[in-house]
């Protein structure tokens, strides 16, 4: 988290991203990405922890737009391949 909240996202991008989780049923993780813009580096560290249990997998990103997918298809527009 340090690395999108302290050091490269604009607080405009960070937003983003918490509305993205929370869109895709992450509520923990964004409220977590909240916590963390308003913490100092210590914080910062336990926050990062916590993150690691709430999306313990690389999996859980994708799984969870699978699961938005699945529940609202007519959130996404048809994508055709050539």
């Amino acid at each position: 988290m340090y690395f999108a909240i302290g050091a490269s996202l604009s607080w405009d991008e960070v937003a983003a991203g918490i509305d993205g989780y929370r869109y895709f049923g992450l509520t923990k993780a964004a409220d977590l990405i909240e916590r963390a813009t308003s913490t100092d580096d210590h914080g910062l560290d336990a926050l990062e922890q916590e993150y690691a249990v709430v999306v313990s997998t690389d999996d859980a990103l994708p799984d969870a737009f699978e699961v938005r997918y699945t529940d609202y298809p007519e959130d996404f527009a048809n994508v055709r391949v050539r």
